[in-house]
């Protein structure tokens, strides 16, 4: 039986009916788990995961999606950085991330668990692209050279030929400082258009790609590679 006040603010009766929701989510969970600690189901890319006592930090790479716990609690460290999420937050990434993570609280009668998903970023992307209601980018760019003087990320102007600003988190910055030491292999990486990477006709000489998941592009050792050498794969310009 509920035992709400009637004079009960919205703010309070708001959080109630988050925490319903949230026993129910892990009441469900636990139902479907079993005794199993991982557990993929019949919707794409959705798993659930059950962990009945604190475990020990373990490396990792967090792949784009969303992860919400439903129960227990999880730290997360990224670099110099902690993150500790549990009942009333959640984890979203948007790229791939290297971590160490640990479950810090769950036990055999009160388990952790949560529920993940894997976003598409390109499918995400094109979806954002399609919104009409998307906050100016004026406002965008406020908040991420806010997020830059905290540290949070890192900034980056192109100072001849291309006019704009570029973000990142700083271990992707890092990342892709290594990659200066690696030796040319010949090897091609094929992205979506919707990538971000999709720089051809802007930054990269060439025809200028339309960024829809439908289209590729392809770069050998960090340059744009002709369709002629790519077979198999076919390369169309925007029109």
């Amino acid at each position: 039986m509920k035992n709400i006040s009637k004079n009960a603010s919205p703010l309070s009766k708001s959080a109630n009916r988050a925490g319903e929701l949230r026993a129910e989510l892990a009441r469900k969970i636990a139902l479907f788990m079993g005794s199993e600690e991982n557990r993929a189901t019949d919707i794409p890319g959705m798993t659930l995961h059950r962990r009945a006592a604190p475990t020990a930090p373990c490396s990792a790479t967090y792949e784009p999606g969303v992860t919400v716990m439903a129960q227990g609690r999880k730290r997360v460290d990224l670099g110099r950085r902690t993150f500790i999420y549990g009942e009333s937050r959640y984890l979203l990434t948007s790229l791939d991330l290297p971590i160490v993570s640990q479950i810090v609280e769950a036990s055999e009668e009160a388990p952790c668990l949560a529920m993940s998903l894997k976003l598409d970023m390109p499918v995400i992307r094109e979806l954002l692209g399609r919104e009409t209601i998307l906050p100016k980018w004026r406002e965008v760019l406020i908040a991420l050279r806010r997020l830059e003087d905290r540290g949070e990320v890192r900034g980056g102007r192109f100072v001849s030929g291309f006019l704009g600003e570029q973000f990142a988190l700083p271990v992707a910055v890092e990342s892709v400082r290594a990659q200066r030491n690696l030796r040319a292999n010949g090897e091609v990486i094929t992205v979506s258009a919707a990538d971000p990477l999709n720089l051809m006709g802007i930054v990269v000489p060439g025809e200028r790609v339309a960024a829809n998941s439908g289209r590729v592009v392809a770069y050998r050792d960090g340059v744009a590679v002709p369709p002629s050498e790519r077979p198999g794969v076919v390369l169309l310009a925007a029109g």
